[in-house]
């Protein structure tokens, strides 16, 4: 499932506890779709639609051990994180843009 934050949210059949966060969002998702391969589909207010390696993730998690709990939730933090600052430097170029073309038109 998604959420508000960005982030794809992988939850296990039993209990319904956190598999693994997947900060590939900018802003809120809209939608998200399980692959056959295990991963996800999103997409989002962002304009976005991104594949998530959700499998790889809860691989490397259960490696991790017990205390990775927290470490996921902070790294799907820090993804949210970068996906934001990804959209803020689109929309920085994007007002370069609009900047350049309002100088062409005077």
């Amino acid at each position: 499932m998604g959420n508000a934050e960005g982030q794809v949210v992988v939850l296990s059949e039993k209990g319904q506890k956190l598999q693994c966060a997947l900060g590939l969002h900018a802003m809120p998702v809209t939608a998200v779709v399980p692959l056959p391969s295990g991963d996800t589909l999103s997409v989002g207010f962002d304009n976005f639609v991104c594949v998530g390696n959700a499998r790889e993730t809860m691989a490397k998690q259960v490696r991790a051990g017990p205390w990775a709990e927290s470490a996921r939730h902070r790294e799907g933090e820090n993804q949210t994180k970068r996906a934001r600052a990804r959209e803020r430097e689109r929309e920085r170029e994007r007002e370069g843009e609009r900047e350049k073309e309002r100088d062409r038109e005077r």
